[in-house]
């Protein structure tokens, strides 16, 4: 029993870091881009000004104060579970999002492995395949 739950805690983990990638380090606002707004880095240009200005330290220090700001200093707690809840709640009116870019455009978020495109290459369209199963309880 204690490798199955050990099992079941490192397949937690995993689920719980690409989370994290896919979704939580920074948001990328490519859909929602508004070249007005006011707070730091909430615009696509604002962020890739920072991204690119190599006085700000290396890339990885770029990220995480983009993150830092985003984040408000606050860290994030990845949490796989309560994405597929928050998917599968029938009250959740961003689900016609999701299901529309599966179903009528085939549209997902992700990147080859080896680019330098910006989301993870660890969220693939597998990933949003199976929160798709789970949000329409499809087993």
């Amino acid at each position: 029993m204690a490798l199955g739950v050990l099992h079941i805690s490192m397949y937690i983990l995993l689920k719980n870091r690409e989370q994290f990638a896919g979704d939580g380090v920074v948001y990328l606002p490519v859909q929602s881009n508004d070249p007005a707004c006011t707070t730091p880095y909430c615009d696509i240009a604002s962020i890739c000004t920072l991204m690119t200005n190599t006085t700000a330290g290396t890339p990885m220090q770029r990220l995480a104060q983009l993150a830092n700001i985003q984040h408000m200093g606050k860290c994030t707690e990845p949490d796989y579970d309560g994405m597929i809840r928050f998917w599968s709640s029938a009250k959740n009116p961003d689900r016609t999002w999701l299901y529309q870019t599966c179903t009528e455009w085939g549209f997902y978020q992700t990147c080859e492995t080896g680019t330098q495109c910006p989301y993870t290459q660890v969220h693939t369209y597998i990933h949003t395949y199976i929160i798709l199963l789970y949000m329409l309880n499809i087993t």
